[in-house]
């Protein structure tokens, strides 16, 4: 009789081989719920947290430090993790978004409008106060939700 593998013992049988992936990825490749992985994933670090750890500490080794790597390294983080626990599905709060402004205004905003349009506002506050990184952070993680929304590779 063969022994039954465990949640567990699959996640992290799939993350030693695809130490990049996401825990959506890692969910659907293992069969294991998403809430699962990402508690999981998050209880001891994941080998991408690792991967990304052993990257910024090659940036940090350079003469030049790689600040602009920062930024990009702190929007994924957020946009995949933070806001993401947060608030939730970017692209369902953008269909959200989408028929609140579009109620209001009068006329249709489409949601994959939506990231670029708060990736605007985004620049404006950054016109106001050039210094505060946020904004640079924030524009980097609309800019790639706005991508993703245009090639339809969100999962709503």
């Amino acid at each position: 009789m063969a022994k039954k593998v465990k949640k567990k013992d699959k996640v992290w049988a799939y993350l030693l081989k695809n130490k990049t992936a996401t825990p959506a990825e890692v969910a659907k490749a293992t069969g294991v719920s998403y809430p699962y992985v990402y508690k999981l994933m998050k209880s001891i670090g994941t080998p991408k947290e690792v991967f990304e750890a052993e990257v910024r500490k090659e940036v940090a080794s350079e003469k030049t430090p790689r600040f602009r790597s920062e930024v990009l390294f702190t929007a994924e983080e957020l946009i995949d993790g933070q806001r993401e626990e947060e608030h939730g599905c970017a692209h369902c709060n953008f269909n959200s978004i989408s028929g609140l402004w579009s109620s209001y205004l009068g006329y249709y905003i489409d949601p994959d409008s939506v990231p670029v349009m708060l990736l605007l506002l985004k620049v404006a506050r950054q016109a106001q106060n050039p210094s505060h990184i946020d904004n640079y952070v924030d524009m980097c993680g609309y800019a790639a939700l706005a991508a993703e929304a245009s090639k339809g590779q969100h999962e709503d």
